[in-house]
């Protein structure tokens, strides 16, 4: 039947020449929906269309019911990205153009995301099949290329154990790697295989041994090819690879998703059968060994199944290899080849860890043969053009799903599947041939270097052009949060752009922002944290890589005015290090910088609120926003219903199987098994070593890792408190957004059946510390004129307002105490349960190493108490909550953050230097656990040398038993404690490093060693510093500023790691 032409017009002033019509080149299944039903698909919902049809019935995207179970995920607005367009256009008018595409592994176990299925579902059939019906006419299985990847790596590797090296040979399948390559470490590059990826391979392939056997001029053929990374769309444009056998475009996961949503494929109606659900028949679909390459440590495993059967021609002894499996950064393990002799192996992913690698090889210390590199943690299943998700066990049932689809597999083993023996029989001839070498191999060149600018404080601030008339009317928002300061400093910005005028403003993480959209943004507002050791966010690296993308030109923001803003701690070397890349990169591509890139300093009165509080009147007086006047209260963000619960419920102490409420979709519940006591009864500082049970949950970590612990609030005092209010603890309480819409708030995750009691335990930061902004919102609730003019001096920066507000603050009040303080400021619970943050997590370094203790987590905190200016003795929330869980075992919540600096070097050989504060023994605990187990391995291991601070040796030296232990077993090769108050002049820990410059110089300056301190931030770093500048000056014969020139360039390179807190 004749398909009826659809005309969408588009209803807005700036498209109202606009007509689409999809008419003829809709697929099929879409044209019979419309046709019979009369359903649009998801790309007209939420739009002001008028849809058309040959019936003369007119629709508006109201009146339409949704029918595609959610896959626009809340979006109300369609755009198809370039890329995508102009692939469609393509697959719409193929003009004699034979187009195909290839799948790449990870992209199998992440698309079902895009169309509402469980993470992990991988549906072959219906995937080839949804290919084939919008248009393409082969579809290829890069398993198949990821095959032939490891016949050519494969050989390579072994022509190199034969030939001597040279070692360790680098994979270079990942696009990131090899940019950083050719960037940062073109010495290295004699180290990288010359095999090209699978996805540039298989285009070579198809262009050549497809397109003969097809009879199919290779010019006319056409490869998309299917990718979990944004960065293979780079690749693919590398001018070693711009030639005939070239890939012609780069989809990513993502992409993909909307480019089926545009097309109109729902997968219900696909069922994965028939010929339109097959891969070519000209390669097949590749073995179970392909499938790994899209998980960390896959290419890994797939190489040693067929390096070690082509060399002994016998089976693998159990074909999988454990060591380098699962999603740890960085991985090891050693295979005895008969025949040719011990493989040691290496598997890193995660930038850090790959530039510690990389230093460790470019100054000849890597021990390994073999080296498989991923820029992207955990691997391409994590790539940046996958659904975005900071879940853990989302990344984990990718994973899963791959090795399932291994075990699942006929073929296991590269070399064995018939396809690959057929290519390499009619065509390729053999590995490494001269025919592979041409088509499979290429070339990889230094790039030009390119000047890093790097300034502490931006050198001048542009005057913007402010709009004519009406005030500014549209601001963006973004923010890049490791712990949530920055987010909470971006989300009250937000409200005060609102408040003064601003009609619209967005407020997002930086990674939800399509970096193509930037250039409409005109006015631009970032907040960004810098994380561990210079890093970004996590939940801006994305944005971060999308700026950064070489392609972009210098105008690629002329239209934006934008400006920064930073967090940060300056007791860390690389202060603010974010905020400075993000302003500088900002302007380099053309945007217009309003105003000065501002600094919020922990160390500073009021921690990063001193250079905010200095920063933010600035810019109100640039952009002429006026103050806001409007003193009522706005409405409330959320809607709180409340119905009656059991009274029965009612908790005054922490229960056993109480578990917590889980408010960050990465944490796991735990039970923690032991808590102990470590310091003297009768010394002030209460210090604990906690145990955690992993058969109760079950994770891996690596040395350095983090845990996040989510404390929780005392239920009799939050009992106390809600009846105080005026409510009851047991009620049953629903929190939701009252406008699903906005932007400027995350969604309430509290599950049902929860009560308030549960609500005000483990959500709401009731006895946590507000700040200023609390007491100005909480000025609108006062119904005594006296509270209101007090709150409202207190955020004044008049000297009586300082003053009251720094009277305020030195009896450090919580929520509550605020709220007993101002009897009649009583927010609803609605407004309470906005104007009160989130509980946030508290992290601590992990203080054991899995490989010594598989199914223990242990962590060494310290209470943290203080007596305020009337002498009260107050405690932290998270501190109080462990304290009382002394009884039995208890369910809490925890959630892992990889480890961003203090990490164990991956050479065992290399020399350690660590030193620690206090509870900053935790990591050294696990790294010296870790060097206990490497040499019952049998490893040689290299010096490790423990310099700890603390007041007493009977009171405080925390796990001395142990540490004497280590050094009397030769574990540890030195220990020097300062005990500063036990004689009469103190000694601290820079004293002790002071006293022997000749090994700290061996160590830091001869033999490459690595320094880490774990402590208290302020003056201690810094002293330390000195301390080891001042060892290779009197050691190692430098100059006071070559000295300086060293530790900075240790720094750089990683062998020079500072973890401090405030």
């Amino acid at each position: 039947p004749a398909v009826p032409l659809i005309t969408c017009i588009k209803q807005s002033e700036s498209f109202c020449n606009c007509q689409v019509a999809l008419g003829k080149n809709i697929n099929n299944h879409l044209a019979q929906n419309l046709s019979s039903s009369l359903r649009l698909p998801c790309l007209f919902r939420g739009l002001s269309y008028s849809v058309k049809m040959s019936t003369a019935e007119v629709m508006t995207p109201q009146s339409v019911p949704c029918h595609s179970e959610g896959q626009c995920k809340g979006s109300s607005n369609f755009d198809l990205k370039k890329d995508c367009a102009a692939v469609l256009t393509q697959l719409e008018h193929p003009d004699g153009k034979f187009h195909v595409c290839q799948i790449a592994p990870a992209f199998f176990p992440a698309i079902s995301e895009e169309f509402g299925l469980p993470p992990g579902t991988i549906s072959v059939g219906q995937l080839v099949q949804a290919f084939h019906l919008i248009g393409f006419h082969h579809v290829f299985d890069l398993r198949f290329a990821a095959d032939v990847t490891i016949m050519e790596e494969g050989t390579e590797l072994l022509e190199r154990v034969k030939k001597g090296g040279p070692f360790p040979m680098f994979t270079s399948c990942c696009a990131g790697w090899m940019r950083m390559a050719e960037a940062q470490y073109p010495d290295l590059i004699p180290h990288l295989s010359s095999c090209k990826s699978p996805m540039s391979m298989s285009s070579a392939i198809i262009k050549t041994y497809f397109a003969q056997r097809a009879g199919i001029d290779a010019s006319n053929i056409v490869v998309t090819s299917m990718m979990p990374c944004t960065l293979k769309k780079q690749e693919a444009k590398r001018p070693q690879l711009l030639d005939e056998f070239a890939t012609d475009h780069v989809l990513t996961t993502k992409e993909i998703g909307q480019l089926f949503r545009a097309k109109g494929i729902r997968w219900e109606d696909l069922d994965g059968t028939g010929p339109e659900a097959q891969f070519s028949s000209f390669s097949g679909a590749g073995s179970g060994a392909g499938a790994l390459f899209g998980v960390t440590g896959g290419v890994m495993e797939a190489a040693i199944r067929s390096a070690y059967e082509l060399v002994t021609k016998q089976n693998f002894p159990g074909i999988v290899y454990d060591p380098v499996r699962g999603l740890e950064s960085a991985k090891e393990g050693s295979v005895e080849i008969p025949g040719l002799g011990k493989l040691e192996v290496c598997v890193v992913s995660g930038a850090t860890n790959v530039k510690r690698m990389l230093d460790q090889t470019r100054a000849g210390e890597c021990p390994y043969h073999f080296v498989e590199i991923m820029m992207c943690s955990s691997g391409c299943i994590n790539g940046p053009g996958q659904p975005r998700s900071h879940d853990h066990q989302i990344v984990k049932k990718r994973m899963e799903a791959l090795y399932t689809t291994d075990e699942r597999a006929t073929i296991r083993k590269s070399h064995e599947n018939p396809q690959v023996q057929i290519l390499y029989n009619d065509f390729l001839e053999e590995p490494l041939s001269h025919v592979s070498h041409h088509l499979l191999h290429t070339e990889f060149k230094a790039l030009p270097p390119v000047e890093e600018k790097v300034v502490l404080m931006s050198v001048e601030a542009e005057k913007p052009t402010l709009p004519v008339g009406p005030a500014i009317q549209e601001v963006l928002v973004l923010y890049g949060s490791e712990t949530g300061n920055s987010e909470g400093v971006a989300r009250n910005l937000a409200k005060d752009l609102s408040k003064r005028g601003v009609g619209k403003v967005k407020c997002m993480e930086a990674d939800k922002m399509d970096v193509e959209e930037l250039p409409n943004a005109k006015w631009l507002i970032v907040v960004i944290s810098t994380a561990g050791q210079g890093d970004f966010p996590e939940n801006s690296k994305e944005f971060w890589d999308g700026l950064c993308q070489s392609s972009r030109a210098s105008d690629f923001l002329s239209g934006v005015n934008f400006a920064v803003f930073g967090l940060g701690d300056s007791s860390y070397p690389l202060f603010c290090k974010a905020a400075i890349y993000l302003d500088n990169r900002m302007k380099e591509l053309g945007a217009t910088r309003f105003l000065v890139r501002g600094v919020g300093n922990d160390q500073d009165e009021e921690r990063f609120e001193t250079g905010l509080n200095e920063w933010l009147p600035v810019m109100w007086d640039v952009l002429q926003l006026p103050e806001p006047q409007d003193d009522t209260i706005p409405a409330p963000s959320y809607d709180v219903v409340l119905s009656p619960g059991n009274k029965d419920n009612l908790k005054l102490a922490y229960e056993e199987n109480w578990k917590p409420i889980l408010t960050d979709e990465t944490a796991h519940h735990i039970k923690l098994v032991s808590n102990t006591r470590i310091t003297s009864p009768d010394y002030d500082r209460d210090a604990r070593h906690l145990v955690y049970d992993m058969n109760t949950c079950y994770f891996k970590y690596a040395v350095g890792d983090v845990a996040a612990l989510y404390p929780r609030n005392d239920p009799k005092e939050v009992v106390d408190f809600l009846r105080w209010y005026g409510y009851e603890p047991t009620d049953e309480v629903q929190v939701r957004l009252a406008d699903p819409e906005f932007s400027g708030k995350k969604k309430p995750v509290i599950p049902a059946g929860a009560t308030l009691q549960d609500l005000f335990t483990d959500v709401v930061d009731i006895f946590g510390r507000p700040n200023g902004r609390f007491l100005e919102s909480l000025s609108k609730f006062a119904t005594d004129e006296k509270e209101k003019a007090q709150l409202k001096l207190m955020t004044t920066r008049s000297p009586e307002g300082k003053e009251a507000y720094s009277k305020l603050t030195a009896e450090t009040p919580n929520f509550a105490d605020i709220l007993r303080l101002f009897p009649s400021c009583k927010p609803s619970l609605a407004h309470l349960v906005e104007l009160v943050p989130v509980i946030k997590p508290r992290f601590y370094s992990i203080a054991s190493s899995q490989h010594w203790k598989p199914r223990e987590l242990e962590l060494s905190i310290v209470v943290n108490d203080w007596t305020n200016a009337s002498g009260k003795v107050c405690i932290g929330t998270n501190t109080n909550y462990i304290r009382k869980l002394n009884d039995h075992p208890h369910w809490v919540a925890i959630a892992l953050r990889p480890s961003v600096g203090l990490c164990m070097p991956f050479n065992p050989k290399m020399p350690m230097l660590m030193a620690g504060l206090g509870t900053g023994l935790a990591p050294m605990r696990a790294m010296v656990q870790e060097r206990e187990w490497q040499i019952q391995q049998g490893k040689q291991v290299g010096e490790s040398v423990l310099f700890f601070g603390c007041r007493h040796r009977s009171k405080d030296y925390l796990y001395g038993d142990q540490w004497e232990d280590y050094l009397k077993r030769g574990v540890l090769t030195g220990l020097r404690v300062a005990f500063s108050r036990d004689q009469k002049k103190k000694v601290y820990i820079q004293n002790k490093i002071e006293e022997v410059p000749e090994q700290v110089y061996d160590i830091l300056g001869v033999k490459g060693g690595y320094f880490m301190y774990c402590g208290s931030a302020g003056q201690v770093p810094k002293d330390i510093r000195a301390a080891i500048e001042g060892a290779f000056v009197k050691a190692g014969g430098f100059t006071k500023a070559q000295a300086l020139t060293k530790i900075d360039e240790l720094i750089s390179t990683g062998h020079y790691v500072v973890e401090a807190w405030t």
